[in-house]
């Protein structure tokens, strides 16, 4: 089988980065020098080097990964062959995995349990195959698009206010102050400028007065979706507490008819 260089280079280095060791640290490790490790992960083609194979499989011991995973072959796409397949079959990425293992009690050596495994994985198991499951991450999706969207909606709002504060930086400094101090009112109406503001706003220009309309539509906007954004947390989260306590109540009535 030929083997990439750069995918073996990059496996290492994306290990090395994870364990935040410095190469001369790895090294230490592998008893190698930093520039070695340096050699192998060298971006660079034609001085990149593979590791022998007693340095793969040291190094293999450190990330706590299969040879595989390292030389980047196909079916590792994960540390283990046996993680990327549950991880190609469920989606779970390999935190989730990690978990998922220590719970069912697969990890024991660095399980945070304290009982039997095998009460785990009763747990585990009802809680997956109850039906209202499926119900309750479908309310925490909703969650998660409620805050997706706000998040999206913030963006643009601090988008604006960049472009804005271009403007008003563009601007004459008199004129700028002005208008940020003044965004908020009816200046066509206010009766409450003195003569040297009335001054600064009658030599406002369209473009000038425009940014006015802009800097308050965007607070005003970002003010009624901040509202909005907490009201929908607020219900969609008591939603999700009444899915949760339907779904216990099914698991445990379950339990008790049984």
């Amino acid at each position: 089988m030929n083997y990439n260089l750069e995918i073996i280079g990059k496996n290492i280095k994306k290990e090395r980065l994870k364990l935040k060791y410095t190469q001369a640290q790895l090294g230490e490790k592998v008893f190698l020098t930093g520039k070695q490790i340096s050699n192998y992960e060298n971006e660079e083609s034609a001085k990149k080097t593979i590791p022998p194979l007693d340095v793969l499989l040291k190094l293999c011991e450190v990330f706590d990964c299969e040879l595989g995973y390292l030389l980047g072959e196909e079916c590792y796409s994960v540390k283990t062959q046996k993680t990327t397949i549950v991880s190609k079959e469920t989606g779970l990425n390999e935190k989730s995995i990690n978990q998922i293992q220590k719970i069912m009690g697969f990890i024991p050596e660095d399980s945070l349990l304290d009982c039997e495994p095998e009460t785990y994985n009763r747990i585990v198991n009802a809680l997956f195959s109850a039906s209202r499951f499926i119900d309750f991450i479908k309310e925490i999706k909703n969650l998660d698009d409620i805050y997706y969207e706000h998040y999206n909606i913030e963006e643009e709002y601090n988008n604006e206010t960049i472009r804005i504060e271009s403007c008003l930086d563009s601007m004459d400094s008199e004129k700028a102050r002005f208008i940020l101090e003044h965004y908020e009112s009816d200046l066509c109406i206010d009766d409450s400028l003195s003569d040297d503001e009335i001054r600064i706003r009658d030599s406002l220009s369209e473009s000038e007065r425009k940014i006015i309309c802009d800097l308050y539509e965007a607070n005003e906007k970002y003010y009624i979706e901040q509202r909005d954004f907490e009201y929908k947390i607020k219900f969609q989260r008591f939603i999700i507490q009444e899915t949760l306590s339907f779904l216990l109540n099914d698991l445990y009535s379950k339990e008790e008819k049984e």
